[in-house]
């Protein structure tokens, strides 16, 4: 199982990093922002997912830290901390496809990627 998921995940990440730069939906207002928004959202959900699955199944949960790791957290936190105290419309900053939306999803998917094994990577 725990094999299974292993590959899930790096299918989930290379999938991602294919479909990024080309992805594009034409009925969206903005055909080109808002549909990567969402697809970088979906791809930390099952990313999220995946991990979730492998820490329940696995005996042990197994952590690495990386260089960026400080200064990624710092950013996320400088972008949380700014729409809090600058926006007037708190709930279109977060969940309108903003800069605090993309930052904090691409930082989720910073740390998933780093957990993988060094082998996949």
């Amino acid at each position: 199982m725990e094999e299974f998921l292993i590959k899930a995940e790096k299918y989930i990440i290379c999938a991602f990093v294919f479909l990024l730069p080309v992805f594009m939906v034409p009925v969206f207002p903005n055909p080109y922002i808002l549909p990567k928004t969402i697809l970088l959202v979906v791809t930390v959900a099952l990313l999220v997912f995946v991990n979730l699955l492998k820490i329940l199944t696995g005996k042990s949960i197994k952590v690495s830290f990386g260089v960026f790791d400080i200064p990624v957290v710092l950013l996320a936190l400088a972008y949380i901390g700014s729409t809090l105290a600058r926006t007037p419309d708190k709930m279109e900053a977060i969940l309108f496809p903003g800069t605090t939306t993309i930052i904090v999803a691409s930082s989720i998917l910073y740390f998933l990627i780093n957990q993988t094994r060094d082998e996949d990577k």
